[in-house]
């Protein structure tokens, strides 16, 4: 029994064979066009009752009562639910936390500890290129494309 979408949507939705996430996806959500930003926040910060700052708990310039590892989390959420239906690649992004250094190195296998367990979860370097069905896709840093 079909739930949503026409029959030509289902017919498109069959023929994907692959996602390739391609950057940023435990980067800051960006709230300047957003109108319900409390609501974006608490997905992504802990509770205020958390956010309170000692001195014990800054050092080196980093507050860590500010971590949180909800977006760590609904990441690998998201990706575990994908993974046993199709490829999932995933590469970093300039602001992924892996090294600034080029090529960037994929995300640690122990950050998405569900996904990572599927056959099917790929983490990438970036740049990183592949094929499909003889159409080859390269995948650059925007950011490197961008400077003059």
């Amino acid at each position: 029994m079909r739930k949503m979408g026409s029959i030509q949507d289902v017919e498109e939705a069959v023929k994907v064979s692959r996602l390739v996430l391609s950057g940023n996806s435990l980067a800051q959500p960006d709230l300047t066009n957003v109108d319900d930003t409390k609501k974006v926040l608490s997905a992504f910060l802990p509770a205020r009752s958390q956010l309170t700052i000692s001195a014990e708990q800054k050092r080196y310039g980093y507050d860590s009562s500010l971590y949180s590892s909800k977006p760590t989390d609904a990441l690998d959420q998201f990706l575990s639910q994908l993974c046993p239906s199709l490829p999932v690649d995933l590469m970093p992004g300039e602001k992924d936390p892996t090294a600034p250094t080029m090529p960037q190195q994929a995300l640690h296998p122990a950050m998405l500890p569900n996904a990572a367990v599927w056959e099917n979860f790929n983490g990438r370097s970036n740049p990183w290129s592949f094929e499909i069905n003889g159409t080859s896709y390269a995948f650059l840093p925007f950011h490197l494309l961008e400077r003059n």
